[in-house]
């Protein structure tokens, strides 16, 4: 068996893993019952309250603020940016930036300067330590993730990313809190 062989065989399982994920993800919002996955420590139980972040996993530049905080102003108070990630776009997954009122019990708020950003716990997996940025310039304006640490590579649009195989490692499994 070559190397040429071996790499290939190699790029395969990384996507074959990616699609597990997504797919788990996927049947999860659809409310279905999904296959477990030993998911890093911070993230081993579903919270059913609205949990605040910490700028160390998701920080939000002040541009990005103060474009929210404009939005805020015409869509009303309680608007709020949805981040998530997805499959699909040309590097494996995609970055879904919506606005949005509701949150859900997996959401997790990142705030600065009275914005707010959610994030669910699936979508953390790819986006910890991430910085979101907000930007215009001549050919377009929006949200982007202005760096990712858990991207191996992304497309030059910056709206989507191929993750680090490391994402995909298993992990120790964790026990509840003892009460």
């Amino acid at each position: 068996i070559n190397a040429e062989y071996m790499g290939t065989v190699k790029r395969i399982i990384e996507m074959f893993r990616s699609f597990v994920i997504a797919k788990s993800r996927l049947t999860k919002s659809l409310g279905s019952t999904h296959l477990k996955y030993n998911y890093p420590r911070y993230l081993s139980t579903v919270n059913p309250k609205l949990r605040r972040g910490i700028d160390s996993e998701i920080a939000l530049t002040e541009s990005c603020a103060k474009r929210l905080n404009e939005l805020r102003e015409k869509h009303g108070e309680s608007t709020m940016l949805r981040l998530a990630v997805d499959a699909g776009g040309c590097s494996g997954f995609k970055y879904a930036f919506t606005l949005t009122e509701n949150t859900e019990d997996d959401d997790i708020v990142f705030e600065r300067d009275g914005a707010s950003l959610l994030v669910d716990e699936q979508s953390l997996i790819f986006l910890k330590g991430s910085v979101i940025d907000y930007s215009r310039d001549l050919i377009k304006a929006g949200f982007s993730v202005g760096s990712n640490p858990n991207a191996d590579s992304s497309c030059g649009c910056k709206s989507s990313f191929s993750a680090k195989p490391t994402l995909f490692e298993p992990t120790a499994p964790t026990s509840p809190p003892v009460s």
